[in-house]
């Protein structure tokens, strides 16, 4: 696991009653757009060869992320929606994924194995109680 980051962050949807972000694959969800973050085979599994750098986008910094999900006020930030931080240690003891930094400013949650896609989002969604809130 490339883990020199240490924290992670993504703007997402909060759950309304604040327990974490909402999952799903949409683009501001804890989840990912087959055949957008990821490829997907005809048997709809995720397979690791064809998906190494490709998952559920992240940054080092809120203000590495692209304008449109920075959060408003923070250097020409667009988005309204909350900005979540993971401490990437606690990706270690969930099964099948981990952090791929991508580019210096982006990395993604990518699988560890080929998964069907139902698991890969499932894997994921575990990981909603350790996001917590960023705030400046």
């Amino acid at each position: 696991m490339n883990d020199a980051w240490g924290t992670i962050y993504r703007t997402m949807q909060g759950e309304a009653d604040g327990s974490g972000p909402v999952c799903g694959a949409r683009p501001s969800q804890l989840g990912v757009r087959p055949a957008v973050d990821v490829r997907v085979d005809r048997t709809s599994f995720v397979r690791l060869q064809e998906n190494e750098r490709r998952g559920l986008s992240v940054a080092p910094a809120p203000a590495a992320l692209p304008p449109a999900y920075r959060p408003r006020g923070l250097h020409a930030g667009e988005s309204v929606l909350p900005c979540w931080r993971l401490e990437v240690s606690s990706l270690s003891d969930i099964d099948g994924v981990h952090l791929v930094r991508t580019k210096p400013n982006h990395g993604v949650i990518a699988t560890r194995e080929d998964a069907h896609i139902d698991v890969f989002q499932r894997r994921l969604c575990q990981t909603k109680d350790r996001w917590e809130p960023w705030g400046r």
